[in-house]
């Protein structure tokens, strides 16, 4: 792995979960059964508004990028969506989306990688992860504003 990561250009950076079931991760009762976690990420937020997202496990991610857009126009996501608004138009229909970040803001990274990733990125910057239950897209939270607080 060989990412340059220079302080000076990051502005924050987290690491995401996208969940089967959040109930076996909040200290429920419920036993885990091993098979809560769909994948996880890192997102690095740069000082010029760019985002990049580390992720591991195709599979998981392969599963969460169909999810969303088989509900292209229902659900919203920061980790697939920018801030830029759309509308497609069908028929007397009209659409309102978010549009959808460039393919090459995804970079799929080995277990290790992800661990070696994170040693390189400053502490300092680090914000609270994100859980993300599978299925679930909550409209009702601003996404891109929480990322810049």
């Amino acid at each position: 792995m060989n990412f340059s990561f220079s302080p000076e250009n990051i502005s924050a950076w987290r690491e995401g979960h996208v969940m089967n079931d959040i109930v076996f991760n909040l200290g429920c009762c419920c036993p885990g059964q091993g098979t809560e976690e769909v994948f996880s990420y890192i997102e690095v937020i740069y000082k010029d508004g760019n985002r990049h997202y580390f992720y591991e496990n195709q599979t998981g991610f392969d599963r969460f990028e169909k999810d969303f857009y088989d509900k292209r126009f229902t659900s919203f996501h920061e980790f697939w969506t920018t801030e830029e608004a759309a509308e497609e138009k069908r028929d007397l229909f009209s659409f309102r989306y978010y549009v959808r970040r460039p393919e090459d803001a995804y970079t799929h990274l080995t277990t290790s990688e992800m661990d070696e990733l994170k040693t390189k990125l400053p502490a300092s910057c680090k914000k609270p992860d994100r859980i993300t239950q599978f299925h679930h897209y909550d409209r009702t939270v601003n996404y891109h504003e929480d990322s810049e607080s």
